[in-house]
């Protein structure tokens, strides 16, 4: 399983990525204005909809993504956290905590 999210390329670049990433048998699983999630693997996690709901509602919150330049993140650990749960719990902000830190770590090293 791996996840994987482009976000805030330019069009040109988001085109040969997708190319790319959809002939190595990704597909894509959500795309908003400034982001693009991709997967791949055979099966989805349970309530996977409601995951992908939480991370866009998270890039939509955090206003990081638009300032910023465009980056590719691997997502693949909060979506193994989410798969080895049994069902979504409204109370476990351990998904949205994964996803927050690995963007952060991204944008930071993307800084230097």
């Amino acid at each position: 399983m791996k996840y994987i999210l482009l976000y805030n390329i330019d069009e040109l670049s988001k085109n040969v990525f997708l190319k790319s990433y959809l002939e190595d048998g990704f597909e894509i699983v959500s795309e908003t204005n400034h982001t693009i999630l991709i997967k791949k693997n055979s099966n989805s996690i349970k309530e996977e909809e409601t995951y992908i709901e939480i991370l866009n509602s998270y890039l939509k919150r955090s206003g990081m993504i638009k300032d910023k330049k465009g980056k590719i993140i691997d997502l693949t650990n909060a979506f193994q956290y989410a798969e080895s749960k049994n069902g979504y719990d409204k109370f476990d902000n351990k998904f949205e905590w994964y996803i927050r830190n690995t963007i952060i770590k991204e944008l930071l090293n993307n800084d230097k």
